[in-house]
């Protein structure tokens, strides 16, 4: 993966791409988030993105990059699951969760 591209491999976003939204379950254009974004030391795998439509990743009101994954985690339980079976664990303070020392 380069760094200096904001794309996730072509590879793992196919692997995404016809997965149901993790807060609506639409399949037609769904993308790929990151829940713990590069910036802060997330990584480009499965069990740090999710399937997200156009209106969970940056559109609606109850969206990915207006929220904090703990306030979509309350708010959708299919994503607050999907952070649990994954590893993911709600941190302490706020709407934080981590996983292998990276926090949301």
């Amino acid at each position: 993966m380069d760094k200096n591209k904001r794309t996730v491999d072509k590879g793992l976003y196919e692997s995404l791409r016809f997965k149901p939204c993790i807060c609506c379950k639409v399949i037609d254009g769904t993308g790929a988030h990151h829940v713990a974004h590069r910036g802060g030391g997330g990584h480009d795998t499965l069990d740090n993105m999710v399937p997200v439509c156009l209106e969970h990743h940056t559109k609606g009101k109850d969206n990915f990059h207006n929220r904090t994954v703990g306030e979509m985690a309350e708010k959708f339980p299919r994503f607050k699951r999907w952070l649990i079976n994954n590893g993911w664990e709600k941190h302490i303070y706020k709407d934080h969760w981590i996983k292998n020392g990276v926090r949301t």
